[in-house]
């Protein structure tokens, strides 16, 4: 329980110090993109970028993973 207690009280910092307002700007940039996001990623990250690209898709943001 000692662990996870841990993981959480840092996950939860981690998250209050994201700038938000940094998330909007990068949000309003790839929504004004005018071509496609390509988007790499190598081994676990290359599922990731590969889910993140199906989102993008998903909300009509032209967008393509380079390992799919």
């Amino acid at each position: 329980m000692k662990e996870a207690k841990s993981y959480t009280d840092e996950l939860i910092k981690a998250i209050q110090e994201v700038d938000l307002e940094q998330v909007e700007k990068a949000v309003e940039l790839i929504k004004n993109c005018k071509g496609i996001i390509f988007i790499a990623g190598n081994g676990g990250s290359a599922t990731m970028a590969s889910h993140f690209a199906n989102d993008l898709r998903n909300i009509n943001i032209l967008s393509k993973s380079l390992v799919d």
